[in-house]
């Protein structure tokens, strides 16, 4: 995917070359990496664009104050494991930035978008709520509500700039697991944490990947229906 590769390039550099450092100014950097993103990915692929984009999520640790920085468009997800007494529980460091979500519906409405869901062959909405240029629903019929690309959205209100988050760690804090919807619309956030909690605390890194993939497998009847994408880091 044309998209997700330039991203995936273009926003550590930008993070990197940011003067002094992007933990100066986290919430400004990673909105500014975020920007530059977008314009490198228009640039490269002008009208390809239109209609081919990616979810992001970027997380910045600074382990001086042992605090994560997280800046996220789409519904990607980062989740924190913690594990206190032995028993697991994830906390979710990112909300799914969705059109129906009413502060981004409020903004897609003003910019002329349409919010509905796809019209099934009976006639009855189907599926998650979608960006729309008019109640035909005809295009461009994205499911997220930021992203990066999706040049037919951003006149729609669909919009490239991050929502930004902090959070301090503390010693309960084990794994951080991020991730691609395909995943999280398969698997509960606590079931997730819980196994890649467990195998990487045994150092197991690779057995701690291969079982959240099985899981996601063993969910979907054997296949992969979506992409399921996602990253796990010992804390």
């Amino acid at each position: 995917h044309d998209v997700a590769r330039i991203a995936s390039e273009r926003l550590p550099a930008h993070l990197a070359a940011i003067p002094g450092g992007p933990l100066k100014a986290p919430a400004k950097a990673l909105a500014e990496a975020f920007r530059l993103t977008d314009d490198d990915i228009f640039r490269a692929l002008g009208s390809r664009v239109e209609f081919s984009g990616s979810t992001g999520v970027v997380v910045m640790l600074d382990p001086a104050r042992r605090t994560l920085h997280v800046g996220n468009v789409g519904d990607s997800r980062a989740v924190l494991g913690r594990c206190v007494g032995g028993k697991w529980s994830a906390e979710a460091l990112t909300d799914d930035l969705k059109p129906d979500h009413p502060e981004e519906k409020r903004r897609i409405l003003q910019s002329g978008g349409v919010v509905l869901a796809l019209v099934g062959e009976d006639g009855e909405d189907v599926g998650p709520a979608r960006v729309w240029d008019s109640p035909a629903r005809q295009k461009p019929g994205l499911a997220v509500s930021r992203s990066l690309g999706d040049g037919a959205s951003r006149r729609l209100g669909v919009i490239a700039e991050p929502v930004v988050t902090t959070r301090r760690l503390s010693p309960e804090d084990r794994v951080l697991v991020i991730g691609t919807d395909g995943l999280w619309d398969t698997i509960e956030s606590e079931h997730a944490v819980r196994i890649a909690g467990e195998l990487l605390d045994s150092g197991s890194h690779g057995a701690a990947a291969k079982a959240l993939f099985d899981a996601v497998r063993h969910e979907e009847g054997g296949m992969l229906m979506d992409d399921t994408t996602f990253v796990l880091v010992a804390l």
